[in-house]
């Protein structure tokens, strides 16, 4: 470890140093917001010149099933897997350990009830319905209770799916009266992939918006981790009229906020004078950057050449469940890669974490979900100009203490100029809805009830 620090420390400065200058750059650039096109096409066949408006198309229902003819494929791929030769006590330090990877396959082979997790997935509604010239799938949960229906859209991130709130929906809807809509990013899961290269947060976030009105509703509220950050971010910043609120928990990069963004570099160098005790804590910038470096090769890949990696983890379902474990390893906790089953099954069952893995393997999705990284990390629009767009609806946001990349107050606050609600949480990491289901479905609620309630002192205040 110090070996890789030494090597890397000069270039690490370097580069700090270039983010930064060009940070303070965008700072003072102006904030022109970016045309949005009002249309895409992913379909692999031309569009007819007579297709329909999109509110024209009604959700049909959809049934998750695994089938059996997969099922027997999958364990005869998993019975032929080939192995390397692990290194004596690596725990998680060189990705999964091969060890006990071992063991979760022969669990996932022969003791892992397809059906019973087939039916749990199963236990909410799913439809599907044509957007842009690909079926886009989404799960929806309501309330039973008739008035002040508030609908929230959930929106997952990679190497997760819908599957990472199922635990978090039924305490939603024992707490407030709501209609969640929770899609799969096309090329995720249930969705279909888009045809065609461009498809990037940008045209998620259009199509999640025609998605939420042909249900019914002109305005909603949103909430995400992971890339659906990106996309709830977007969707507020290109599309403000639509959200009441967003709250997230995952934060994400800008330059949006001129002065939030100088006190954001100069709580870097004094961060007592400018942060509380929990973000004063938190590991500097600089530090940051490192702890990126050593948990980012994939992004790197997947950024830059998804199809060849994806060749790789389509095929193999073992390389497959290496690949996605071990996120959920050192995302929860970067501790766990000290263990030797890399605290695993510390947040989450076995059965939790291969119905994730089942989700991508049983669609053949994972080489479409890989390519989103090409897709958005080389989108000039998303890296630049959208960077500088402030987001100015009632957002609020969930500090989940070991996500893996740490951000403060400040820092959410160079991107949300209305921050009306910052929760340093308790306990958890990357996957919030995933790990802690409790603890994020209760910020959420506190969350909407201070909107509603700004709401209607609003109304009250124009009623005088």
């Amino acid at each position: 470890m110090s070996c890789l620090r030494n090597f890397l420390i000069t270039p690490i400065f370097c580069i700090v140093v270039v983010i930064a200058s060009l940070g303070l750059l965008k700072c003072f650039s102006p904030a022109v917001k970016p045309e949005i096109a009002e249309d895409g096409w992913w379909a692999l066949e031309e569009k007819p010149k007579d297709y329909p408006n999109f509110l024209k198309f009604q959700p049909e229902e959809f049934k998750i099933k695994f089938e059996d003819h997969m099922i027997k494929d999958l364990k005869e791929r998993l019975s032929k897997t080939k192995f390397a030769s692990p290194l004596v006590d690596t725990k998680f330090h060189y990705g999964i350990n091969i060890e006990h990877l071992k063991s979760i396959l022969l669990y996932w082979q022969n003791v892992y009830d397809f059906k019973k997790y087939e039916n749990e997935l199963n236990k909410f509604s799913h439809y599907k319905v044509e957007i842009e010239g690909i079926k886009v799938h989404f799960l929806r949960a309501k309330t039973t209770a008739a008035k002040n229906v508030k609908p929230i859209l959930l929106i997952h991130g990679w190497p997760g799916s819908i599957w990472e709130f199922y635990k978090m929906i039924p305490l939603l809807l024992e707490n407030g009266s709501f209609d969640i809509i929770c899609p799969s990013i096309p090329g995720y899961g249930f969705s279909e992939a888009p045809h065609r290269q461009g498809f990037n947060a940008l045209e998620t976030a259009r199509i999640f918006r025609k998605l939420m009105h042909i249900l019914g509703y002109e305005k909603f509220y949103v909430q995400g981790g992971d890339w659906g950050s990106l996309i709830a971010s977007l969707l507020s910043a290109a599309y403000p009229n639509s959200i009441e609120g967003m709250h997230v928990n995952m934060g994400i990069p800008a330059y949006a906020r001129k002065s939030a963004l100088i006190k954001y570099y100069l709580s870097q160098l004094f961060p007592s004078s400018f942060l509380d005790e929990i973000d004063s804590a938190k590991t500097t910038f600089i530090g940051s950057f490192f702890n990126v470096l050593l948990e980012t090769g994939y992004f790197h890949i997947q950024g830059t050449k998804p199809d060849t990696v994806g060749v790789a983890l389509q095929d193999s379902p073992a390389g497959l469940a290496g690949y996605i474990l071990e996120k959920f390893s050192t995302w929860t906790n970067s501790s766990y890669k000290d263990l030797f089953d890399g605290g695993l099954t510390k947040k989450f069952t076995l059965d939790e974490l291969l119905t994730n893995i089942m989700i991508y393997w049983s669609t053949n999705s994972i080489t479409s979900s890989v390519r989103y990284y090409k897709e958005n990390i080389c989108n000039e629009d998303l890296q630049f100009r959208w960077s500088l767009v402030p987001i100015e609806v009632p957002s609020g946001y969930a500090d989940f203490p070991n996500e893996l990349v740490p951000i403060t107050k400040l820092g959410v606050e160079t991107k949300i100029a209305n921050l009306i609600h910052f929760e340093h949480m308790e306990r958890g990491g990357h996957f919030g809805a995933f790990e802690e289901p409790e603890l994020l479905s209760k910020d959420i609620i506190k969350f909407i009830n201070k909107v509603e309630q700004l709401k209607k002192d609003e109304q009250l205040k124009n009623s005088k």
